[in-house]
């Protein structure tokens, strides 16, 4: 999985001055994908090399009902904290 993590944090020099970061919104979808090991994630995976990944609340919100709703228990919760604090 740490292909896909942050690889740049201080971003390319714009010329004003101002630090360009080149991130990707990650889709709850491809979220899940990559927290499963499903083999879809590896259409994404290109897309996530070397960029900043950033989770909308939206996201946290629907795995974390997903979760709930499929009665997951303490273990398998904390496994997907983790994986969402490594992301």
């Amino acid at each position: 999985m740490s292909s896909w993590k942050l690889a740049n944090a201080g971003g390319e020099k714009h010329p004003r001055g101002l630090a360009l970061i080149d991130a990707v919104v990650i889709d709850t979808d491809v979220l899940s994908y990559l927290f499963k090991g499903d083999t879809r994630a590896g259409l994404y995976l290109p897309h996530l090399d070397q960029r900043l990944g950033l989770l909308c609340f939206m996201t946290l919100a629907e795995l974390r009902q997903w979760a709930l709703i499929r009665n997951w228990g303490e273990r398998r919760r904390r496994n997907l904290e983790e994986f969402i604090s490594r992301t």
